[in-house]
């Protein structure tokens, strides 16, 4: 299992490559914090604000 700081990076990477991308600005990680919160419906930490944060790391 990859380590939470491992998880972080590879969002962080994703989330600048969908901006990158597609053009989408800030709607990139509304869209991915969506697309998570369907995809894990336990899990938190995937609010538009974490990702926003996580991405900033």
């Amino acid at each position: 299992m990859p380590s939470c700081w491992a998880c972080i990076g590879t969002l962080a990477g994703q989330l600048d490559a969908w901006q990158r991308e597609r053009a989408w600005g800030t709607a990139a990680v509304e869209q991915m914090a969506l697309d998570l919160q369907a995809s894990y419906p336990g899990m938190k930490g995937f609010s538009r604000t974490s990702l926003f944060a996580i991405r900033q790391f």
